[in-house]
């Protein structure tokens, strides 16, 4: 399963031409595509903060309707995920909303769908990524 990273849902939502065309295709295809809960959050804390603008009128709860939509399922991390999130390395990479994605990818055995490059540090122990 492919999980998508929290910008990669904006820009299929709200900028689809900043995807890339694998990407593209990858969205396109009958694989299924998930995302979650926790970019969802993600979104509401940086829109409510005024660090995210969103285009074309929608609001942060707008979304699960609106990924419905697309096919795109949302998705609750396991119990055990947050319980051993302690053993993800801390790395240059500080963002809690990037890095609890990460883990929830590595642990659930899904490929990350990001254009993050900051990710990259991540593959050596375990994380697969699609760009």
């Amino acid at each position: 399963m492919y999980l998508l990273d929290t910008h990669i849902a904006l820009w299929v939502l709200i900028e689809p031409e900043k995807l890339s065309n694998k990407v593209r295709s990858l969205i396109d295809s009958e694989i299924p595509l998930s995302l979650s809960v926790i970019s969802l959050w993600e979104i509401s804390i940086k829109y409510a903060k005024g660090k995210l603008y969103l285009k074309r009128g929608l609001k942060p709860d707008d979304f699960p309707k609106a990924l419905d939509l697309t096919g795109i399922d949302i998705v609750q991390p396991q119990v055990e995920t947050w319980a051993t999130f302690f053993k993800l390395p801390i790395g240059q990479h500080k963002d809690p909303f990037d890095r609890m994605i990460i883990w929830q990818a590595m642990r659930e055995k899904h490929t990350l769908v990001s254009r993050d490059a900051s990710f990259a540090e991540y593959k050596k122990v375990g994380l697969r990524i699609f760009y």
